[in-house]
């Protein structure tokens, strides 16, 4: 049997994708797709004379979709074990709770939550055009968390409210197949030449386009589709108008390498470009994206910050931390430059896409710029095309101090004259900071210290570790149509403890990899993520701890008393043994720090 299936988040097409071997006896096509979205596919469908048996979807898309076409659409209902398991994990959130939804949704949610004794402010609305004044509403009365569908969530981030999706599990998956293969329709043949060309598609791992002049793109592989969503528009500079810089013959000449980010936490795909033409001479842009850790240094790197780039989960970027400075930036800021200090993974780059949602930025775009020792050429070459950036665009600049001073004052002069947004970064704590900002050209030094921001490292900021914790695994339950509800006490305790040297990117990276690989609504066992995770950050060497030098020595000395105690799976007499210490000294030490469980 053939089946479309439209998910309208994502997470429930990758749960739908887990279980293709299971559900074997259909020929499933996965699209994520809003309500508009949704009849645009069927529209692609139609012109291309391909048909489906049968469509399953889900809530208002699948209302939608039933008033579209002729073709069966069966809904994917929401169970009583879908409704248990979200009331669940919310009971364990502190946080002002509520929910918008039609009549049938929210009866269902009432009865079980008055069982469990889960305090939830409920809203019915008959039409999905009173979701947005709801939510305004329940804004207006402390509400922390929106329950609801994908349009509800939706509009509750847009509002900067932590939404929260009411997602599907198997057995409601599982239910409406079975209500599909009761349909007995016939199963109707790909054609040939379509099959064959969707397989070579999915064969290609790395996004591929090829572009025309003006950014139309001619060519898009699965991959770079299902990977820069903006490039749904047919145009490749929706992604970010001023990549058509990087397109130029003349920046071929020169040792810039370009990238393109799709979110602050992983490692920004790399831009092989290259220009093929055809029979007639047209010449073409042809660009092959990679990512990886191992790329040599350039003289300059330009990262492009996609239009469609991961968010920061709301609960994230309501955090003091984030959301003073952003107040700060835009009370005081008349697009005077800042400054950004903290180690790597402290949220820098997070700061920056949060700021990008504010009304003055949200229609510009951020570029950053980063230096090694570039030659005069290089440098001059790129002091040109900043002139491509106006009142509205974020430009970050990085590694300054690897300019020398000549150019520190050309760049302290394009800044001066230029119209855009400024931000300076650097890596490491105040100290460092302050050392190294002494050295540098004077004009260049006023800007960089005229607003400074400090941020600390995670495992300075254990108090909100936790809630950091529980942030993930609300997000990454969504993406990967997962109903995780928590930790175990045992496995929280090794999570708090850990040493979080890579910060934000580093705690992402592992409640992730949990989440993936759990099957359970409880996390057991964390260490072996752990372990992976740390050997990642200290570049595949597991001898290799990276320790906080800009502390006390007593701060060291904790920092590495914890690693060891660590490594000897918690064992106090190795550790001390390794350590070259007594037990009792050994005890002292840790009693003051760490205090083992």
């Amino acid at each position: 049997m053939k089946v479309l299936l439209i998910a309208p988040y994502k997470g429930l097409a990758e749960l739908i994708k887990s279980m293709e071997n299971e559900l074997w006896e259909f020929t499933i096509s996965i699209h994520v797709a809003d309500l508009d979205e949704s009849k645009r596919l069927l529209n692609e469908y139609k012109r291309s004379k391909e048909s489906f048996d049968v469509i399953i979807s889900r809530g208002g898309t699948a209302k939608v979709l039933r008033e579209s076409t002729a073709i069966p659409v069966i809904d994917i209902d929401i169970s009583g074990y879908d409704i248990l398991r979200i009331l669940t994990l919310l009971k364990s959130y502190h946080a002002k709770i509520g929910m918008v939804g039609f009549k049938n949704v929210i009866y269902s949610f009432e009865a079980v939550s008055s069982v469990i004794n889960v305090d939830v402010e409920y809203r019915v609305v008959k039409e999905e055009s009173e979701v947005i004044d709801t939510l305004k509403e329940l804004k207006e009365q402390g509400i922390q968390i929106i329950v609801g569908d994908a349009v509800t969530v939706k509009n509750a981030t847009a509002l900067g409210v932590q939404g929260v999706l009411i997602t599907s599990g198997k057995e409601s998956v599982y239910e409406a197949f079975n209500k599909a293969k009761r349909l007995k329709y016939e199963i109707s043949k790909y054609s040939s030449r379509a099959e064959l060309f969707d397989r070579l598609l999915n064969q290609l791992t790395n996004p591929v386009t090829l572009l025309a002049e003006d950014g139309e793109v001619i060519f898009a592989n699965t991959a770079l589709r299902k990977q820069f969503s903006s490039i749904q528009q047919s145009n490749f500079l929706a992604l970010h108008p001023n990549i058509s810089i990087a397109l130029k013959q003349e920046m071929h000449d020169y040792p810039i390498t370009f990238f393109v980010s799709d979110s602050p936490f992983r490692q920004p795909y790399r831009m092989n470009i290259g220009r093929v033409s055809n029979s007639a001479l047209t010449v073409y842009n042809f660009i092959e994206f990679e990512r990886s850790d191992a790329f040599d240094k350039s003289e300059t790197e330009v990262i492009f910050y996609d239009s469609n780039m991961e968010n920061i989960p709301q609960l994230i970027a309501s955090d003091a931390l984030y959301h003073d400075a952003i107040n700060t930036i835009i009370q005081t800021s008349n697009n005077n430059p800042f400054t950004i200090v903290g180690e790597r993974g402290t949220g820098k780059r997070m700061l920056l896409r949060i700021l990008w949602e504010s009304p003055r930025f949200k229609q510009g775009t951020i570029t950053e710029i980063s230096f090694n020792h570039p030659s005069t050429s290089t440098f001059n070459r790129v002091m040109t095309f900043l002139g491509e950036f106006n009142e509205q665009d974020i430009v970050h600049f990085c590694f300054l101090e690897k300019l020398t001073s000549t150019q520190q004052k050309r760049l302290a002069e394009a800044i001066e004259h230029g119209s855009f947004q400024s931000v300076f970064s650097m890596v490491g704590g105040e100290e460092r900071f302050i050392e190294v900002t002494e050295r540098f050209q004077q004009d260049l030094k006023k800007m960089i210290k005229q607003f400074e921001l400090f941020f600390p490292p995670l495992r300075s900021r254990e108090e909100k570790l936790e809630h950091y914790i529980h942030t993930f695994i609300l997000y990454f339950n969504e993406l990967y149509g997962k109903q995780v509800i928590g930790l175990e006490k045992e496995a929280m305790v090794k999570l708090l403890n850990y040493s979080w040297y890579g910060n934000m990117i580093e705690l992402r990276k592992v409640v992730k990899r949990l989440i993936r690989r759990s099957s359970d609504v409880y996390i057991k066992h964390v260490e072996q993520t752990l372990k992976e995770v740390q050997n990642e950050h200290s570049y595949g060497n597991g001898t290799f701890v990276p320790i906080n030098l800009q502390q006390t020595m007593e701060g060291i000395e904790r920092d590495v008393i914890k690693e060891v105690y660590r490594q000897e799976s918690e064992n106090q007499s190795k550790t001390a043994k390794r350590l070259g210490m007594n037990r009792s000294t050994l005890w002292r030490k840790m009693n003051r720090s760490i205090k083992p469980q």
